[in-house]
């Protein structure tokens, strides 16, 4: 299985190597006995309706430094985030084995009764949009439009400190990621309620203005209910 504690330690040393202070800075790891020490953080948890724009800001611009980082020759040995999904196919096939491990609870009936016709739905819109683009569902995302990615990021993992700085924490599903995933991740979370605006904040900060990336924009689009049906069946 994944290594939570390597990946976390490492993610946090590599960043911090390229001047990147909003997050905690390692200290002690020690793998064999599953324990690690990170510098403490003075500050107070950020909850959703004291969330500003400002705070969007930080974050997008969070994010946008660790892309920047992703053309550095130390970062291909990172790896692949957490349930990473560079194809449509992959994240359909994601999807799929998380139903096959709930089929056999106590939600079976619902899954089988709401869930699996909206799903079924779901797939066939992406797979008509897909095609009507003339892209492929098996295509893998080029290595040049990944992203690095803290992977469960948003501001439930975040410290204010008291100078309305934040830090960002939880890194233990680093990795290169599909930027798509990323920002339809941030807005699903459901240890966040945002506002719509703070929401289009985000996207609008990802995407660039006054000219959004448009590629990135579409993929969004796409995958986007894919992703909600997704924290649906992590919820369950």
């Amino acid at each position: 299985g994944l290594d939570r504690l390597a990946v976390e330690s490492e993610a946090l040393n590599f960043v911090r190597h390229h001047g990147i202070e909003c997050v905690p800075q390692p200290i002690l790891s020690d793998s064999v006995k599953q324990c690690a020490v990170f510098e403490y953080i003075e500050g107070a948890k950020v909850t959703s309706n004291k969330v500003s724009e400002a705070d969007i800001d930080q974050a997008t611009q969070f994010l946008a430094r660790l892309d920047g980082l992703k053309k550095g020759p130390d970062s291909s040995w990172l790896p692949g985030a957490a349930e990473a999904c560079f194809s449509f196919r992959d994240i359909i096939d994601n999807l799929d084995s998380r139903l096959a491990r709930l089929e056999v609870t106590s939600a079976q009936e619902f899954l089988a009764a709401e869930f699996a016709p909206a799903f079924h739905r779901t797939v066939e819109w992406c797979e008509e949009r897909i095609s009507s683009a003339g892209e492929s569902m098996d295509a893998e995302l080029a290595v040049n439009d990944r992203t690095l990615s803290p992977s469960d990021f948003g501001f439930h993992n975040a410290i204010r400190r008291d100078d309305g700085e934040l830090v960002f924490l939880d890194f233990e599903y680093f990795g290169w990621d599909d930027p798509a995933k990323m920002i339809c991740d941030f807005l699903l979370h459901p240890a966040m309620e945002l506002s719509v605006s703070l929401k289009m904040r985000f996207v609008e900060n990802m995407l660039g203005t006054p000219k959004p990336d448009q590629t990135l924009l579409e993929r969004v689009e796409t995958v986007y209910p894919l992703f909600g049906l997704k924290w649906c069946l992590i919820i369950l």
